[in-house]
């Protein structure tokens, strides 16, 4: 995947975040299972940070129309460059 052995222990780590070029070939070089327990988990951080936003605009008085739109564009964008990728 052109990552090194000292790249990939400071992802595990957390000191440095893989790229999403690197994500991708992360993800299509598990078994079907793992990637359905890790698009679980990326579902459930994602969902806890919009959550997260959302009650913060909510309580900032900010219309949070515009703010699921593009979140729906994004998401909609990234799923579809996803698709194509493999």
């Amino acid at each position: 995947m052109g990552v090194s052995p000292s790249a990939v222990s400071r992802y595990i780590h957390g000191s440095l975040a893989p790229s999403p070029n690197t994500l991708c070939k992360l993800y299509y070089s598990v078994d079907e299972k793992t990637r359905t327990k890790i698009a679980e988990e990326l579902t459930l951080i994602l969902w806890r940070f919009l959550r997260n936003v959302l009650e913060d605009a909510i309580k900032e008085n900010i219309d949070i129309t515009s703010i699921l739109e593009e979140i729906a564009d994004y998401i909609s964008l990234q799923l579809s460059k996803l698709m194509h990728k493999k």
